[in-house]
C-alpha cells in the first residue's frame, strides 16, 4: 500500500480527510509504537505470557494477535509511570541543589544586603516547590507501581497461569521499564555506603548497569545471592528473573489489596463495573470485538478481573492529571507567601521579578506567577497587595 493509499484509509477511519502533515505525525507514532513493541517482546519480559499462550491456544495467529495487544497495552500505561518519574527526578535535583546553593551562601559573612536577598530567594522558592507547586502531591509510597502491579495482575489473570509465572512476569516487565528499585549490592568495608546496581533486560539476559546508586541505609536490604562480579569487573545477574525485585512484587501484590479495598468497594466502581460488562455485551452479540480475540477472554468473570484493574489505573491517571497540572500564584499568595517566611510583604514585586525570570524553576515546578489586573503601576498594585492565608490551589 503506497502513501497516497494510506491517507486514504485513515481519511476513512477519521471520518475526515487527513493532510500530509497529520498523515506524517501519526506514521511516526505507529511507528515508534511498532518498534516498542518489537523491543518488548524480543527482550524476553513477556517470557512467560508467550509461554502461556502457547500451552493455553493451538492458533499461532490467536497467539500473536494477543502478546502484540498486550505489549501495546502494557507499552501504553507505563510511558505515564516513566513520565512521571522523569519529572520528580529532576523536581529532586533541582531542590537538592537549592538546598546546597542555601547552605553555601550560609557560610558567607551575614549582614550584607544582597547575600541576605539571595538567601531570602532561595527559601521562597523551597517554600514554594514543597507546599504550593504540584512537587507537594508527591509521597513516600510509590503509588504508581502499586497500581501498576495491581493493573498487570488483573490484566494476566488467565485461568492457567500459574501464580508464580504472574508473578515473574510482572517482575520482568517493570526491571524492562527500569521501574525496578535498585537490585543488589557489594559492600567491602563496614563504613561504605551500600552500592545497588539497577538492572534492565535485554535479549532475554538481565543485565547491572555499571553505575551504581549509593544509599546509606545498611539495613535496607540483604545481598542478593544471584549478583555476581566476573574477573573483568563486569557486573551480571546469574538468574533467569531478578531476584530482588520479584520479592519487592509479592509484598506489592500483599499490599495493593489493603490500598486498593476502598477503591474498589465504592459506589463508583460498582457503576462503572457494571457500564464496561454491558459495553462489552453489547459489543459481542453485535460482533464489534476486535478480530482474533478468543471466546475465552470475553468470559464475564475474566472481564471483572480486567475491569478491576483498569479502574484502579484510571484513578491513578486522574491523579497524574493533578500532579502535572499547573499552579497558580497571585499577588495576594506571594504577599502571604513572603509573610509567612518572615518577610515583608510589600517585596512581593522584586521577588515576583526574581521568580517569573527563573524559566527553569516554573518549567520543573509548573508554577505560574499572575500580574495584577491593573492598568495603572504594577509595582504600587503589588505593594498594596492583601497578605492571603496560604491555601492549597
Amino acid at each position: 500500500m503506497n502513501k497516497q493509499e494510506q491517507i486514504r484509509k485513515l481519511s476513512r477511519l477519521y471520518g475526515r480527510k487527513i493532510a500530509e502533515k497529520e498523515y506524517r505525525e501519526i506514521n511516526k507514532i505507529v511507528t515508534e509504537r511498532k518498534s516498542n513493541i518489537k523491543k518488548l517482546l524480543g527482550s524476553g519480559a513477556l517470557e512467560h505470557f508467550s509461554a502461556m499462550l502457547r500451552r493455553y491456544y493451538n492458533k499461532k495467529t490467536e497467539r500473536d494477535h494477543l502478546l502484540n495487544e498486550y505489549a501495546d497495552i502494557i507499552i501504553s500505561n507505563v510511558k505515564y509511570i516513566k513520565a512521571l518519574n522523569k519529572e520528580r527526578k529532576e523536581q529532586k535535583h533541582y531542590l537538592d541543589k537549592l538546598k546546597l546553593d542555601l547552605k553555601r551562601i550560609g557560610r558567607i559573612k551575614t549582614g550584607r544586603k544582597n547575600v541576605n536577598k539571595l538567601a531570602d530567594l532561595f527559601k521562597i522558592k523551597l517554600h514554594i516547590a514543597k507546599c504550593h507547586s504540584n512537587f507537594r502531591f508527591a509521597k513516600k509510597t510509590d503509588y504508581g507501581i502499586y497500581a501498576l502491579v495491581f493493573y498487570l495482575s488483573q490484566l494476566f489473570n488467565f485461568q492457567k497461569f500459574k501464580y508464580d509465572e504472574k508473578q515473574e512476569l510482572i517482575t520482568s516487565i517493570i526491571v524492562f521499564f527500569e521501574l525496578s528499585s535498585a537490585v543488589c549490592y557489594e559492600k567491602k568495608r563496614e563504613k561504605d555506603f551500600l552500592k545497588y546496581y539497577p538492572a534492565t533486560i535485554e535479549n532475554k539476559a538481565i543485565i547491572i548497569t555499571k553505575t551504581p546508586n549509593f544509599i546509606k541505609k545498611s539495613f535496607s536490604h540483604k545481598k542478593c545471592d544471584c549478583f555476581k562480579e566476573e574477573d573483568n569487573g563486569y557486573m551480571q545477574c546469574m538468574s533467569y528473573i531478578c531476584v530482588r525485585e520479584e520479592q519487592n512484587v509479592v509484598q506489592r501484590l500483599k499490599r495493593s489489596k489493603e490500598l486498593f479495598n476502598r477503591e474498589l468497594a465504592s459506589k463508583e466502581f460498582m457503576e462503572y463495573k457494571k457500564k464496561r460488562l454491558a459495553e462489552a455485551a453489547e459489543a459481542i452479540q453485535h460482533n464489534k470485538v476486535k478480530d482474533n480475540i478468543p471466546a475465552k477472554l470475553l468470559s464475564k468473570k475474566f472481564l471483572e478481573k480486567k475491569i478491576m484493574g483498569q479502574f484502579i489505573y484510571k484513578n491513578f491517571l486522574a491523579s497524574i492529571a493533578r500532579h502535572r497540572s499547573h499552579t497558580d500564584i497571585y499577588i495576594d499568595d506571594l504577599a502571604g507567601i513572603l509573610r509567612e517566611n518572615n518577610i515583608a510583604a510589600y517585596h512581593a514585586f522584586e521577588f515576583y521579578k526574581a521568580l517569573d525570570k527563573d524559566n527553569e524553576f516554573s518549567d520543573i515546578f509548573k508554577v505560574r506567577f499572575h500580574l495584577p489586573d491593573t492598568e495603572g503601576n504594577i509595582e504600587t498594585a503589588f505593594k498594596t497587595a492583601i497578605p492571603s492565608p496560604v491555601h492549597s490551589h
